[in-house]
């Protein structure tokens, strides 16, 4: 298995308050140390002992260290306890499946206090928890909660969050330990340590990849990312995935949005693998109001941050919302003066603004869009070879930002069908530009975005050839574009209509593997889709 990929699912949002609080159950009785492995010698030196339903923690004579270890293994939980600092200086804390800690107290080596901020063995303290002089009483009892899911430690002290931290050396299962730090002459007490264990499953296989063996994408590595609700994202991707990899030998790695058991779920915000782009030479999104952790954002932002190009469909141009705290900036309608409109503005150029000119354009279902190159622009790479691209999807109208360059625009069509007339009252919008975006590193990243791309939208060869001549432009190879390259599917392709709630069922990327397994699979949730709709009575 490769851990890198390992990922956990809970059944409940902690931190949305989707789902109910988990049920937190005692660790410590209060009376004595059943549940846990006292330390050899500690019957002589009572290092630790239950008194009055408290856990007291004292140095013995010579100041030796030890761990007071659950004699259980956890692997993805959430413990509370109290603790109250006693004599002289401080230095404790609590083990997290192994030798990582949050630490209470003092630290050893930075002389000052550090409650709440990870020790890792190697790092030191690689990150220091906000607010801990304002919120730590010094001479009373504190409430700190500690939530581990995977590698990803996220710390409260009386209830406001202070810390998240990522290890590298986190393992997934293992005991809990309360330390007493050796030469020191100090007391701290333990009480009503209570802990949940969180109903997860772990993805033990490596995200889906398909990677080419020769072309001009030999060596480069494109990160998709596919959670939307409506327009099947996560089929568009992997089917544009198979052509790069297969025809131009690109390494492409497909994250997807996914629920509690490991089925691509469209619209999931737990995206599991997101640290893939630390490595990746480009980023393909198709999003739609998502809003990942903040271990797995800050692996998206050092990407923006670094300047990669960019590559966004459809709703990513609203990819963002819910976002909390420093990455709420990138929501679709953040109005951060430094950052107005969030990730979809600022990086792709456009967000969802419909009273400012981008939004629905066409009714879905009914009218589909035919896009067409702007004269001027015929001659633009990412514009060879392209012709006659008819979408099913309903057109969005959009006003890209200034600096983009808009290569080509919709018609709104008054039929589902390619030969449809263009609706005279819905004059042409954008909805294929590029632009060049601006990193934090002072780097430019370039972009490719366009307002189609639904799955079905590229079951036409000019939408597909269209959005994968924008890869190689993105990428710097727009030399290696010519128009008649293969853009045709690798593998049986069948894409479903775009609905809410339309995705098909009980499909795991492990069921995508290869170039021939069909996209998308027909799961055992989807026996009955196929089904006659029963007729309703017509309403007067």
């Amino acid at each position: 298995m490769n851990t890198r990929f390992l990922s956990s699912l809970i059944f409940f949002g902690l931190a949305t308050g989707l789902f109910a609080e988990p049920e937190l159950k005692p660790i410590f009785n209060g009376k004595d140390l059943t549940g846990w492995k006292a330390p050899k010698g500690n019957a002589e030196a009572g290092w630790y002992k239950a008194v009055d339903g408290v856990l007291k923690v004292q140095s013995g004579p010579k100041k030796k260290g030890s761990i007071l270890w659950t004699t259980k293994k956890y692997r993805n939980f959430v413990m509370e306890y109290d603790f109250r600092f006693g004599e002289g200086v401080v230095d404790s804390g609590v083990h997290v499946r192994n030798q990582d800690q949050i630490q209470i107290g003092i630290s050893g080596s930075l002389k000052r206090d550090m409650t709440c901020s990870p020790y890792i063995p190697g790092k030191g303290y690689p990150v220091e928890a906000r607010n801990i002089k304002k919120l730590l009483k010094a001479k009373d009892w504190n409430t700190m909660r500690i939530q581990a899911i995977g590698k990803e430690y996220t710390v409260w002290l009386q209830g406001e969050k202070v810390m998240t931290y990522e290890s590298a050396s986190a393992i997934a299962e293992g005991p809990l330990g309360i330390q007493l730090h050796g030469n020191r002459n100090m007391s701290i007490d333990y009480r009503n340590l209570k802990l949940a264990e969180l109903k997860t499953v772990s993805l033990e296989s490596d995200p889906l990849v398909y990677e080419g063996t020769k072309g001009p994408g030999k060596g480069k590595h494109i990160v998709f990312i596919a959670s939307d609700h409506e327009y099947r994202g996560e089929e568009t991707c992997p089917a544009i995935a198979r052509i790069l990899a297969k025809r131009y030998g690109f390494k492409c790695t497909v994250l997807f949005g996914l629920d509690n058991d490991g089925y691509i779920t469209p619209g999931s915000s737990n995206i599991p693998g997101m640290e893939v782009l630390d490595k990746a030479d480009m980023m393909f999104l198709f999003l739609r109001f998502v809003a990942p952790n903040d271990a797995s954002m800050k692996h998206f932002t050092d990407y923006l941050n670094r300047g990669g190009p960019v590559l966004g469909l459809r709703t990513t141009t609203h990819g963002f919302n819910g976002l909390k705290g420093k990455n709420s900036r990138y929501n679709f309608n953040s109005r951060d003066k430094s950052y107005d409109y969030g990730f979809g503005r600022q990086v792709l150029g456009e967000t969802w603004r419909p009273r400012e000119g981008a939004g629905h354009y066409g009714r879905n279902h009914q009218y589909s869009t035919r896009m067409f190159v702007l004269p001027e622009q015929k001659d633009h790479p990412v514009m060879r070879g392209v012709k006659d691209m008819h979408a099913m999807a309903g057109a969005y109208s959009a006003v890209p930002i200034e600096g983009s360059v808009i290569l080509g625009k919709n018609q709104v069509l008054d039929s589902m069908k390619p030969d449809g007339k263009p609706l005279a009252d819905k004059p042409p919008s954008p909805s294929i530009w590029v632009r060049n975006y601006k990193s934090a590193s002072g780097k430019g990243g370039r972009v490719f975005c366009s307002t189609q791309g639904a799955s079905e939208d590229i079951v036409s060869e000019g939408v597909r050839r269209c959005i994968i001549n924008g890869v190689f432009w993105c990428m710097g190879l727009e030399e290696s574009i010519k128009p008649d390259m293969d853009v045709a599917f690798v593998g049986p392709y069948k894409p479903t209509t775009f609905k809410f709630k339309g995705g098909v069922k009980q499909v795991k990327p492990s069921d995508l593997v290869g170039w021939d397994s069909p996209i998308m699979p027909q799961g055992e949730g989807n026996k009955t889709q196929n089904k006659p709709k029963k007729k309703n009575k017509q309403k007067k």
